[in-house]
């Protein structure tokens, strides 16, 4: 495995780092479950987890040093703003949301519907035709699909429409993102655009949450040890460590062979949730899990001109938030 500068340890180094950001994200979605089991709700575990990084991500860049804090305040930063709250803050809510009433690994499964929606955007947006190896990948997501969310109604397990439809519009807003952060590489550093996203979608979830009277503030009574630390670690699995993890990878590896072991988020999101939820996974439903991870290495092999999947996370990606 060769990077873009052709240097082994160098590529061995990105791809490590890639998988790292990817495996973090397999385990976010079972740490958001374990955060109801003790008692957090939906807006609090979406306000703390972006605050909280922020604030880290704050320190990360103060210490850093070498940064234009004016520079937030261009039109480059404005538009990763609002794509900061489509992407991250859209994607976050709606998948959080899903995770009510579906399981970790049909929520996963749902998410990595992107795939299709940014080939679509492709399509319209650049006029730009699917290539023959992106309609086989497209072909394996659906039957892969098929199969992993189960071959009968009773194999959802309570899910509902309203969770699979925002299961399906994380994918939508994770892959819009996707189809806008290439262009947002030359704004500021990673970390910078990282951090100003995390708190601009912090501030407007409060702004939204206090004027729809919604409270955030009650912790759950007698496991208040419980609710920070799981805070605490949604905020650095969730956001820091895949930020670092694909801002230093990426660039050595390039966003291709990135995307191909991204894909890895899926089948350690699905096993995380069997080992740590005890989720029931049937063998006809492994299948499927394999088949979206072979459709997503097959659609962003090297030389296939796609986006990457890392999560809203990275210079190709979510850039951290």
């Amino acid at each position: 495995m060769k990077g873009p500068m052709g240097d082994p340890k160098q590529s061995l180094l990105g791809g490590g780092l890639v998988f790292t950001g990817a495996a973090m994200f397999g385990f976010h979605t079972t740490l958001v479950k374990m955060a109801y089991e003790v008692g957090a709700s939906v807006f609090q575990v979406f306000f703390y987890e972006f605050l909280l990084a922020g604030s880290i991500l704050f320190f990360i860049v103060k210490i850093g040093g070498g940064v234009s804090w004016q520079s937030v305040f261009t039109r480059g930063f404005l538009r990763v703003s609002l794509w900061g709250v489509i992407g991250g803050g859209g994607t976050a809510l709606c998948l959080y949301l899903a995770l009510l009433t579906l399981s970790v690994s049909l929520s996963i499964v749902l998410l990595f519907q992107y795939l299709p929606w940014v080939f679509l955007l492709e399509f319209i947006l650049r006029k730009k035709r699917p290539s023959q190896r992106q309609w086989w990948a497209l072909g394996l997501i659906w039957m892969g699909t098929l199969l992993a969310a189960g071959v009968s109604i009773k194999d959802w397990n309570g899910a509902t429409v309203t969770g699979v439809a925002l299961g399906l519009l994380s994918g939508i807003c994770y892959g819009s993102f996707l189809f806008k952060a290439r262009e947002f590489g030359n704004i500021g550093t990673p970390a910078l655009r990282s951090l100003v996203m995390c708190v601009i979608i912090s501030a407007l979830a409060l702004l939204g949450l206090l004027l729809g009277g919604v409270t955030i503030w009650d912790v759950p009574p007698g496991k208040l040890w419980e609710f920070w630390c799981l805070m605490g670690i949604l905020a650095v699995v969730g956001q820091v460590i895949p930020l670092f993890s694909y801002s230093k990878g990426i660039p050595l590896i390039g966003s291709s062979l990135a995307g191909v072991i991204a894909s890895i988020e899926l089948p350690i999101a699905t096993i995380v949730s069997v080992l740590i939820l005890n989720e029931l996974v049937a063998p006809v439903q492994w299948i499927g899990v394999v088949l979206i991870t072979l459709a997503i290495v097959l659609a962003n092999w090297p030389t296939v001109g796609v986006p990457t999947p890392a999560r809203l996370r990275g210079s190709d990606r979510k850039s951290g938030c």
